[in-house]
């Protein structure tokens, strides 16, 4: 709980789940980012390839969820 408060975004969207997304669960996959603290000094070639693998592994935790 302690590293979503520190690394949250907070989006108020008065109608509901952002535009083009079927759940707040599909949005934050989506979106999903690497902490700065986790970024370093990584190439951004490195870092598109773990914030892939990062939203990659969400959405089929995501999926797994869905279908229990």
């Amino acid at each position: 709980m302690l590293t979503l408060r520190r690394h949250a975004v907070i989006i108020h969207t008065p109608t509901g789940v952002p535009a083009g997304y079927p759940t707040w669960f599909d949005f934050a996959v989506a979106n999903m980012e690497l902490p700065a603290s986790c970024a370093g000094a990584r190439t951004d070639e490195d870092l598109a390839a773990q914030r892939l693998a990062i939203r990659d592994a969400a959405r089929t935790e995501l999926n797994i969820l869905r279908r229990q």
